[in-house]
């Protein structure tokens, strides 16, 4: 008899330690699981992040494609050449005058 309680006390005592050990995978799966998606969100974070770059890096292009068209525009206008024909203020140096009154 007293053999018998050794043996289920074994079994009992292994059967605790297998839950424990079944419980602390899960544990760490779970924590596996949170640090992947910790990790995807930290990724798309930096995707968005690209995005945005991406997105300013194209209207500084605009910009600067508009300033270097307004500048082309301003030289063709405001020509020294174009100034002694007409032998008046260009239209943008008007505007400027105004401006600045």
């Amino acid at each position: 008899m007293e053999f018998c309680c050794h043996r289920l006390k074994e079994f009992m005592e292994e059967r605790e330690r297998e839950s424990e050990r079944k419980r602390g995978e899960r544990e760490t799966e779970r924590e596996r699981e949170r640090r992947e998606r910790e990790r995807e969100r930290e990724r798309e974070r930096e995707r968005e992040i690209e995005r945005e770059s991406d997105r300013r890096g194209e209207r500084a292009r605009v910009d600067f494609g508009a300033l270097y068209l307004l500048s082309a525009l301003y030289s063709l206008i405001c020509s020294p050449e174009r100034e002694r024909e007409k032998k008046k203020p260009c239209v943008t140096t008007e505007i400027m005058d105004l401006c600045d009154n």
